[in-house]
């Protein structure tokens, strides 16, 4: 008896157009000894999975195991904007079959800060407990060396009569809270005008977070990466309605 089961992550994501995605596709199964097949990436027209279709192996022994496998996402410059399912289908020689969906989401930001000019932090400064920043190889890193570390980027003039998402896409060696503020037409910096997130140390990581309608212009954004000390390597902050 062989059992097969398949999930993805991230299930929904916002990619730019001729931008990527990677999925994390992850199978668990169990089989009397070697659960193998393969798997394989089904996306719209015009777009690409790297690999396309790839083997898997769960070495079982009549216990369930699991296995993790990575699939790249290219989304063409020419893409529609809107919702495109991606569907992974993980299939054994015997028959087994099991399917999971992602849906990538192409959205063009409002504006963005992508960090690709070597030396030019695009308007962000270090307001506190940050080291100076170093811009180089399409990153922002800093460090950061207190408990309540923050950068600012001001003169905006953000069109926030509608609900926005913040998209960060960074790395650091430390996890904990993230926090981001920002003023606008209410006021300045407070809670009230704060959306929290959680950051998870290690690889790469892309945080979306919420900045609800406010009436009016936001003027300025600030973002607490860390809650603590940590190397931090921003890649991108974007900004999505």
């Amino acid at each position: 008896v062989q059992g097969l089961d398949a999930s993805v992550s991230p299930e929904s994501s916002t990619v730019v157009p001729g931008g990527e995605q990677q999925l994390t596709v992850t199978l668990d199964g169990y089989a009397s000894g070697t659960l193998e097949g393969t798997l394989r990436a089904e996306v719209p027209a015009g777009w690409s999975a790297e690999p396309a279709s790839q083997p898997f192996a769960l070495r079982s022994d009549g216990a369930p195991a699991s296995t993790q496998e990575t699939v790249t996402v290219h989304v063409p410059a020419s893409a529609a904007e809107g919702d495109h399912p991606i569907t992974l289908i993980a299939e054994t020689p015997e028959g087994r079959r099991a399917t999971a969906t992602a849906t990538v989401r192409v959205a063009r930001p409002l504006t963005a800060w992508e960090f690709a000019t070597d030396g030019d932090p695009e308007g962000w400064r270090p307001a506190n407990q940050l080291e100076p920043f170093t811009v180089a190889g399409g990153e922002l890193r800093t460090r950061a060396t207190g408990g309540d570390p923050y950068l600012i980027r001001d003169g905006l003039s953000l069109d926030a009569r509608r609900d926005l998402v913040v998209e960060v896409t960074m790395t650091t060696s430390a996890g904990g809270g993230g926090q981001l503020f920002w003023a606008g037409p209410a006021g300045g910096y407070a809670e009230a005008r704060s959306s929290r997130f959680t950051v998870e140390s290690g690889g790469e990581r892309v945080y979306r977070v919420p900045l609800p309608a406010q009436g009016g212009n936001v003027t300025s954004l600030r973002l607490d990466p860390l809650t603590g000390p940590g190397d931090i390597a921003i890649e991108s902050i974007r900004v999505f309605g």
